[in-house]
């Protein structure tokens, strides 16, 4: 992913596990996570995160 070198490797292992499991969903530091490095909450949502508004 442009731009985000930090974070490509947390993205990939939560995208690849939205695959596998996707009833599994993301644990909330994840997804704090990348909501603090500018990923839209639609993303993070799509990758079965949770809402933290």
């Amino acid at each position: 992913m442009i731009g985000s070198a930090d974070s490509n490797g947390i993205v990939k292992n939560v995208f690849i596990k939205s695959i596998e499991s996707p009833e599994a969903g993301m644990d909330v530091r994840t997804a704090c996570y990348l909501q603090k490095n500018g990923f839209p909450d639609s993303f993070i949502d799509f990758l079965g995160g949770i809402s933290l508004d």
